[in-house]
């Protein structure tokens, strides 16, 4: 038997030499290595300095004694406790609407109850229009046509 194995002319290898340079790839990275030690050596000495040049500055006194007294901020203010406003207001809605009192005492109005003023309408009734504003009513027997937008109005059969 013969023995067939495939023939190669060329030589196996790893990588292609030609196409990768290690030498400008280690350059790089020593670069880039000495540019961090240099930026760090810069850091570390300007915090030295900084810090050495801090501890020396005079802070002047504080003129707080003589400052004025704090002063209320404009309207509307935040409540200092939420809902009493709301309570206030709503016991003075509740007194209105249970109570007799006059609201213009020379035209001789006032206001009433409200179970009070549910009571009268119910014995009453509604106020009725006079027939005086008959006259402006719709019919009812005519509708707006289409591509008049409303204007011109067509009589239904």
């Amino acid at each position: 038997m013969a023995n067939r194995s495939p023939q190669h002319d060329q030589p196996l290898s790893d990588h292609e030499p030609r196409d990768l340079n290690v030498r400008g790839i280690l350059i790089f990275f020593a670069g880039l290595g000495g540019m961090m030690t240099i930026a760090l050596l810069v850091v570390t000495v300007t915090l030295m300095l900084g810090s050495t040049r801090g501890m020396n500055l005079k802070i002047p006194p504080s003129d707080l004694t003589n400052a004025p007294a704090p002063t209320l901020p404009a309207e509307p203010r935040l409540e200092a406790i939420p809902g009493l406003q709301l309570q206030e207001l709503r016991a003075i809605e509740n007194k209105r609407l249970n109570t007799y009192g006059w609201i213009d005492q020379k035209a001789g109005i006032v206001h009433i109850p409200i179970e009070r003023a549910m009571d009268l309408l119910i014995q009453r009734g509604l106020p009725v229009r006079p027939d005086a504003d008959s006259k402006f009513q719709d019919s009812g027997n005519q509708s707006p046509s289409d591509p008049s937008s409303g204007r011109i109005k067509e009589k239904y059969p």
